[in-house]
């Protein structure tokens, strides 16, 4: 695998592509993520079958499906007792995103950030939340924010490009 950095500014990988393990979903994204978590709880491990997992949160505005044939929607239980709508490719299963709603009730897409293609062009996480969950050999590099469940403000943690676009979903 190659571990190229990522592209300069001014050389924006944008749009990405992205799609499932079989290559029957396929998306791409406009722009970069709003925010990224890298999220340690049990309920995501256990989803996911893996330590944690990677989701960047974007505009649904800023996602194109590709591929003629669409994911298919599966709703679970979350510990909270609410319902996540996670999608899922119909052939092979791979959840490429998920659809959630913020505080006043605006859809927002949430990109498994490993089914995109060239992920490794993604930036880092901008907070590893649920640390208390998390296995005890996984390392959380120097530096990175986390935080024992999720992060007590936005603004702590989103760029201020972030905030502006989350805050801009409303004027829509």
């Amino acid at each position: 695998m190659s571990t190229q950095p990522p592209a300069p500014a001014s050389q924006s990988p944008y749009p990405l592509e992205g799609g499932c393990v079989c290559g029957q979903v396929r998306y791409s994204l406009a722009r970069p993520f709003i925010v990224i978590h890298a999220c340690h709880c049990h309920w995501c491990q256990r989803q996911s079958g893996s330590s944690y997992v990677l989701n960047g949160w974007i505009e649904n505005s800023n996602v194109t499906l590709l591929s003629p044939t669409g994911p298919i929607k599966c709703s679970i239980p979350t510990p909270s007792g609410d319902v996540s709508d996670l999608y899922r490719c119909p052939k092979c299963f791979t959840v490429t995103w998920r659809i959630d709603q913020d505080a006043n009730g605006l859809d927002v897409t949430v990109i498994r950030v490993g089914t995109i293609d060239k992920s490794q062009l993604v930036r880092q996480p901008d907070a590893h939340i649920y640390v208390k969950e998390k296995a005890p050999w996984v390392t959380i590099g120097e530096g990175q924010k986390q935080y024992e469940e999720s992060y007590p403000n936005r603004e702590e943690v989103w760029s201020k490009e972030g905030l502006e676009r989350w805050l801009a979903r409303r004027s829509c």
